[in-house]
């Protein structure tokens, strides 16, 4: 039972910087030096890690996304901030799985975001593959952003 428990700490991490890292990545600007999607946007996101033996675990988060004149993209969700590039309309942010590690939980590999914009809203799924303490769990989701009026 205690092995149990341990591995559903270990997802219950997994989910929180899914939720995180995922979450964010949308708006941007266009590779030629445009402006379009510079600045602020915000919406629900969705993860759900999977790991072999368990049931899914899911977790929705509220994400606020930056998208600067400079092409560089924050992803930022309760205190943690991601940084990532935007090309045309396409950003993409990669968050390590280290952001996980905490006494007693070592996890390795990479999430990755990847959003499209349209207009003023930015969609996107995210997806990837980590290791937590020898177990892997699998990440998926899905996201959307829209851009706050400037005050």
């Amino acid at each position: 039972m205690k092995c149990n428990r341990q591995f559903n700490l270990i997802l219950v991490c997994v989910v929180l910087v899914v939720a995180i890292s995922a979450c964010g990545g949308d708006g941007g600007t266009s590779s030629g030096g445009g402006t379009s999607f510079v600045g602020t946007y915000t919406g629900p996101g969705t993860v759900i890690a999977t790991a072999p033996g368990v049931a899914p675990i899911s977790d929705s988060e509220t994400i606020t996304v930056v998208v600067n004149a400079d092409n560089t993209v924050i992803i930022s969700a309760s205190t943690d901030q991601f940084l990532g590039t935007i090309s045309g309309n396409t950003f993409t942010v990669s968050i390590p799985a280290s952001d996980l590690n905490k006494p007693g939980l070592v996890c390795t590999g990479v999430f990755s975001a990847v959003g499209t914009g349209s207009g003023i809203t930015f969609t996107g799924t995210f997806s990837g593959s980590v290791v937590c303490n020898g177990v892997p769990v699998s990440v998926s989701g899905t996201f959307t952003a829209t851009l706050v009026p400037a005050a």
